[in-house]
């Protein structure tokens, strides 16, 4: 080590008093040109014009990553310590995924289900892939078989083994700590016991069901100030102990709101801190069946809609895709009806479509306009023209698509039927080029 100079003990003080490690001041002296003197007077500058000593030491990580590392590792240890870094040293984003697109590695992921509707299971079913190192389903490569965690605060191990061995899991790799052995266990205000308890099995996949049972008894699961501090440090173990968080959720008893994600118990802040949120739906189809239906991903397009059924032996297996979504839930909310009653509507809709479509290609005049009422265009072509929508409201349903084909439909008019005028409207061939104008003017909007 070079020897510090004497005739600077104001300089060396002033710097060390900063927080610069003496150790890092003499290595860099001893592995280039530049004296302690010129060095002292150099970070002097600095830190007059204004940078703080993180930053200069942190400009060093490279270089001398043992003191720097173990100098921010004693810094970050210390009560109310926040030390920023440079834009620069952080690496690229690389989100790896346990099963694409749905559950995020290194991140808080989400599950919400109403009692009864099988979550426990889902989550065997996935921790049963996992384990096998089995692609699940839509994923498009096999991983290799990884550790699992399960901390449940409501079921005994007996059970979910039982559920775990009719899904075929590998059961050397899925650890458990259930209801009895987790009892106390919070990461509310206990975060480093949970990370210390995870980091011991170095899971792929941790999966805590269900979350209320782990909040902690003074956590006010209503507020977001309460839950957002509790959801960073989870999702800093996530990241620290390399394992993908899934927190099995309850949904409220409130009658369903226009947004899915907006169902889990408590504050809206546990979605919203998640990077990817799944909702476990009764299936109308088949009563056997379950759908989980991708809600949220902060990284991705949204998922399909999987289904998983049920079968004699005590466990569910996957069972194809669904076409109902989190959007055809959220609508049916809206409509007061199912998701089934949705998409038969939707369906019939489209036949109407493309019915009263072929309607009114027959009925159209390429040289004229054509006038019709509703009542005698129903006369004309059947009742159920128009399907169970008014018919101003089908016809407008479809105005794109007659506009492509050279029609302009303009409904709500008042038309001669007869010696009676009656509501109606008019069917108006439109050239080439008002065609090719007015079918962009429609996609400008």
């Amino acid at each position: 080590m070079k020897r510090l100079p004497d005739e600077r003990p104001d300089a060396l003080n002033r710097v060390l008093s900063t927080g610069f490690p003496l150790e890092l001041l003499s290595r860099i002296t001893e592995t280039s040109d530049i004296t302690m003197t010129e060095l002292l007077d150099s970070i002097t500058n600095l830190l007059e014009g204004g940078m703080t000593a993180e930053t200069l030491i942190a400009d060093y990580s490279e270089k001398f990553p043992d003191i720097v590392n173990s100098y921010l590792s004693y810094e970050r240890s210390q009560p109310g310590c926040y030390i920023a870094k440079r834009a620069s040293q952080f690496g690229d984003r690389r989100t790896v995924f346990i099963w694409y697109p749905y559950i995020v590695r290194k991140e808080v992921n989400i599950c919400m289900a109403s009692g009864g509707s099988g979550k426990t299971y889902a989550s065997c079913l996935i921790a049963s892939y996992v384990s096998r190192g089995e692609a699940l389903p839509g994923d498009y490569k096999p991983p290799k078989p990884e550790n699992v965690l399960i901390i449940s605060g409501e079921d005994t191990g007996e059970l979910l083994k039982e559920r775990l061995t009719a899904c075929k899991a590998d059961l050397d790799k899925v650890f458990i700590l259930d209801c009895h052995d987790s009892t106390g266990l919070n990461f509310g205000s206990d975060a480093e016991t949970f990370k210390t308890i995870i980091a011991a099995y170095k899971p792929a996949l941790t999966i805590i069901d269900p979350l209320q049972s782990f909040i902690g008894e003074q956590a006010d699961l209503n507020k977001v100030n309460c839950i957002r501090p509790i959801m960073q440090r989870l999702a800093t173990i996530a990241k620290e102990v390399d394992t993908a968080v899934l927190l099995i959720m309850h949904v409220n008893k409130r009658p369903q709101t226009n947004n899915l994600n907006d169902s889990a118990s408590g504050s809206t802040d546990f979605v919203n801190a998640s990077r990817s949120a799944l909702y476990i739906l009764f299936d109308e189809e088949n009563d056997d069946s379950r759908l989980i239906i991708h809600s949220k991903c902060n990284y991705t397009p949204f998922g399909k809609t999987i289904r998983f059924t049920f079968n004699d032996t005590g466990g569910v297996f996957w069972n194809g895709f669904s076409e109902i979504d989190r959007f055809t839930v959220e609508e049916a909310n809206r409509k007061r009806k199912s998701p089934g009653e949705l998409l038969k509507a939707h369906a019939e809709a489209e036949e109407t479509n493309e019915t009263l479509i072929r309607a009114l290609m027959d009925a159209a005049d390429p040289t004229n306009m054509r006038r019709f009422s509703y009542d005698s265009f129903k006369e004309k072509y059947g009742s159920f023209i128009f399907g169970s929508q008014q018919p101003k409201r089908a016809l407008d349903s479809i105005t794109d698509a007659m506009l492509a084909r050279g029609y302009q439909i303009e409904s709500g008019k008042r038309v001669k039927d007869g010696e009676i005028t009656r509501n109606g409207f008019f069917i108006i061939p439109v050239s080439e080029d008002q065609n090719a104008d007015q079918i962009s003017m429609v996609h400008d909007l």
